[in-house]
């Protein structure tokens, strides 16, 4: 039986590149990546014209979820949430008064916000890019207010898997994907699994990968 392709989606303020760790140790399976474009490189969110697993980080699976995903014959979700900004409904997200703080601040420094965010994600030093897309990464932190993947999730009738981080400093990354037939492992970790135990998730990926 042929193996399905891999889709892998990062988060917010990072690229396709915070993969590679992951990917360094799936070199037998045929890999495919959404870029969001907030460092310089074009964004790409093409999918997969053939079966694939969707593999997705902090935002990128709130992202996945809102997509067409007919040929997705799985989800798995490392450090992933459905609604990530509180309202009425979801009074466990992040205010939006937090992330509209951050947006004014990226148009003055977006090196001081990103070097920030990736420290309180656990990444120290953080790594920082050469170039930052401003708009982009503005337009990223509006989704995160604005967009909500619950009744997405909801309707999800395929395989998923929802790995969370025991010390997962984002609360909403932190409940993971609360769905009723999903997988579920916490990982000792903070809000970096991929990165942190990226010899462990590419392990997880391929058995699922074999499996199906």
């Amino acid at each position: 039986m042929t193996r399905p392709l891999l889709y892998f989606a990062h988060g917010w303020s990072y690229d396709q590149s915070f993969w590679q760790p992951v990917i360094k140790n799936l070199a037998e399976f045929s890999c495919h990546y959404e870029e969001a474009g907030y460092f310089g490189a074009s964004p790409s969110c093409k999918l997969p014209q053939s079966p694939y697993i969707a593999i997705g980080h902090s935002a990128g699976v709130m992202n996945l979820l809102k997509r067409d995903l007919s040929r997705c014959v799985g989800l798995i979700s490392f450090n992933g949430f459905a609604r990530f900004s509180s309202d009425i409904s979801y009074p466990e997200g992040i205010t939006a008064r937090v992330l509209e703080r951050m947006m004014t601040k990226l148009s003055q420094n977006p090196e001081d916000v990103i070097s920030s965010f990736r420290r309180l994600c656990g990444e120290d030093p953080p790594a920082l890019p050469a170039h930052f897309n401003q708009e982009r990464l503005i337009a990223g932190l509006q989704h995160l207010i604005d967009e909500d993947a619950r009744l997405s999730l909801l309707g999800w009738d395929k395989l998923l898997v929802n790995i969370v981080g025991s010390t997962d400093p984002l609360l909403p990354s932190q409940k993971g994907l609360q769905h009723p037939c999903s997988l579920q492992e916490i990982w000792q970790g903070g809000h970096l699994l991929p990165q942190t135990h990226s010899t462990r998730a590419a392990r997880l990926i391929r058995d699922i990968a074999n499996d199906l």
